[in-house]
């Protein structure tokens, strides 16, 4: 964005209030474009400056951008929110194994629970990201419908994520089956 015809004018008049003043000569110290409006401005009104005026307000501007730039900024302080406390081992898969190959029709998943209370998400995909078929349960046991698993040949994603009643999750990230003999 540059600056309005009328800010270039109150600067060349020195009649910008002083909460503008500052704002004004830090974009023209960034700004050729808005630099050279202000000289075609300058040549236009026909006021003849003194040279030393043409050197101090780009000289001005360019120190107040060197202060911006080389004062230190204060950090915020992190954020109880966005530490990470110490890392969830995974959830721990009891059957079938990560990547088994297990023969085609009803399919029964297993893992070993994450605590009392905890509820549990299973999710079955396709190998091209579509969900087959999931389900929430408080038990530790996810049986895939017949109609769902009974692809020769098929390859399909499961995972398990974990809730626990504080809040924190377990997960047994994400794992390969195959259906066939």
């Amino acid at each position: 964005m540059h600056l309005s015809p009328e800010a270039l004018a109150g600067y060349l008049d020195a009649d910008l209030p002083g909460e503008e003043q500052g704002p004004v000569e830090l974009h023209l110290a960034s700004c050729a474009e808005c630099r050279e409006e202000l000289a075609e401005l300058r040549r236009l009104q026909g006021r003849r400056r003194r040279p030393w005026m043409l050197v101090l307000a780009p000289t001005v501007a360019a120190a107040a951008v060197l202060l911006i730039v080389a004062l230190p900024r204060q950090v915020p302080a992190p954020s109880d929110l966005r530490t990470a406390g110490p890392a969830e081992p995974p959830l721990e898969i009891v059957s079938p194994f990560p990547s088994a190959r297990v023969a085609p029709g009803l399919v029964t998943f297993t893992w070993r629970s994450a605590g009392p209370d905890a509820s549990y998400r299973f999710i079955l995909q396709e190998a091209g990201g579509q969900v087959a078929w999931s389900s929430t349960t408080t038990d530790t046991v996810a049986v895939v419908p017949v109609t769902v698993a009974d692809t020769q040949g098929q390859t399909w994603f499961w995972m398990v994520d974990a809730l626990l009643p504080d809040g924190r999750s377990r997960s047994t990230g994400i794992n390969r089956l195959r259906t066939g003999t």
